[in-house]
């Protein structure tokens, strides 16, 4: 604020404002009220008073002096004041510098105006003026204590006149016209579980045209945009809308191998519904769709998951994708084909006999144990054998078998 003198010699004071402590959580169920005051002016008692103004249900304190209407007084020459409105959990909070020198009785300012506040499409102005000096308006009512009925969107222009003193003229801006807030309407939005949705996704999933300027909160997967008015002439000091997040969750999974008739098949293991499963190799390269797919080779395969754009990877590496029964083996020792590997085929029992019909070997849960020996262990000749397994879901399957023995 700058008070002008009719002779064009000038003063202003500096408000400070404090600085919030801790911005890391800020409080959302309260409106922060509106504060503003008006210089320190002296009283001619080795005291000074400055004018205020606040929001509607405010609560004001002060850390020297008396508050005595929308005023505070009776504050020594040297002590600034810290002036604090409360409303609820939200406070503001100014300085008021005391003035240096109030020797002589025309002491700028003479007296002292705090900011504007709203009371519907008018203003009002409080007044100090322990000076009794001769207070004058360009515009509204003036009494002993305010100027009322300024019209919102005008300034206003306020003469100070005392006999012996130079005249101040001082200018008060009008507070804003009021924008009614509006936060938007209720939304909803989709986003991957253990993600946190951005601001930008949060507005963009708002209703209506939602201002800017707000802030969010929220408790748990509901968040809440509040738009506070933009001047203290709004009837509404603030809205709000919510936008409530629906988790996309996709459950873990695992892949599992198995023989299928002669083809080795790759499956996903749960099957969740709504979910695309895509088959990629060791090279990325993407081998096809579905919850399974049949391989050729062995190597290093993984499966992408995605519902809603949200994605879950599997990996398996297969060391041994055969399915063929082998037609033949030769126990000789050499590390090759020395028993009849079935490891892939989940065999429940294998039975294997001679030509006459009568069983030489049987094993339940069989992987590869046969290397051309009886039940009891002695060692088969040479021959042609004949096999019946048992396979899951009680599948059968026969046929036969070369045993080569070395001379």
């Amino acid at each position: 604020m700058t008070a002008t003198s009719s002779n064009g010699c000038s003063a202003s004071s500096t408000i400070v404002v404090i600085s919030p402590a801790d911005c890391t959580d800020p409080p959302t169920n309260c409106m922060v009220p509106t504060l503003s005051t008006g210089q320190g002016t002296c009283s001619g008692t080795g005291t000074y008073s400055f004018a205020f103004n606040a929001s509607a249900g405010a609560v004001v304190t002060a850390s020297s002096g008396i508050i005595s209407g929308n005023t505070v007084i009776g504050i020594a020459i040297g002590t600034n004041v810290t002036l604090t409105a409360t409303n609820g959990l939200c406070v503001t909070s100014l300085v008021v510098n005391s003035p240096i020198d109030c020797s002589s009785p025309c002491s700028i300012p003479m007296a002292s105006f705090s900011a504007g506040i709203c009371n519907g499409t008018t203003y009002s102005i409080n007044i100090s003026n322990p000076n009794n000096a001769l207070i004058t308006s360009s515009v509204g009512t003036v009494t002993t204590s305010s100027i009322n009925n300024i019209p919102v969107g005008t300034n206003v222009n306020i003469t100070v006149q005392k006999a012996g003193c130079s005249t101040q003229i001082i200018t008060i801006t009008s507070p804003q016209l009021a924008v009614t807030p509006f936060a938007g309407n209720d939304g909803n939005i989709s986003i991957c579980e253990n993600v946190t949705p951005t601001s930008a996704e949060l507005f963009n999933a708002l209703g209506g045209t939602p201002h800017t300027g707000g802030f969010w909160s929220n408790i748990g997967n509901v968040y809440t945009y509040t738009v506070q008015a933009n001047s203290t002439c709004s009837s509404i000091p603030f809205h709000t809308a919510t936008v409530t997040i629906n988790e996309t969750m996709i459950n873990n999974f695992t892949i599992t191998g198995e023989c299928v008739n002669e083809n080795y098949q790759l499956s996903v293991s749960p099957i969740q519904n709504g979910v695309t499963y895509n088959w990629y190799d060791s090279t990325d390269t993407l081998m096809g769709s579905g919850t399974s797919i049949i391989i050729n080779d062995n190597g290093t395969y993984h499966v992408e998951s995605n519902l809603n754009n949200c994605k879950k990877i599997a990996v398996i590496t297969i060391d041994n994708s055969n399915c063929i029964i082998p037609k033949g083996i030769s126990p000789n020792g050499d590390g090759l084909n020395d028993s009849w590997n079935l490891s892939n085929l989940n065999v429940e029992k294998a039975q294997i006999f001679n030509r006459y019909g009568m069983e030489m070997f049987s094993k339940s849960n069989y992987t590869s144990e046969w290397h051309g020996q009886t039940n009891s262990g002695h060692i088969l000749p040479s021959a042609t054998y004949y096999y019946v397994l048992t396979l899951p879901n009680g599948k059968v399957r026969t046929g036969w078998v070369y045993l080569i023995r070395e001379n």
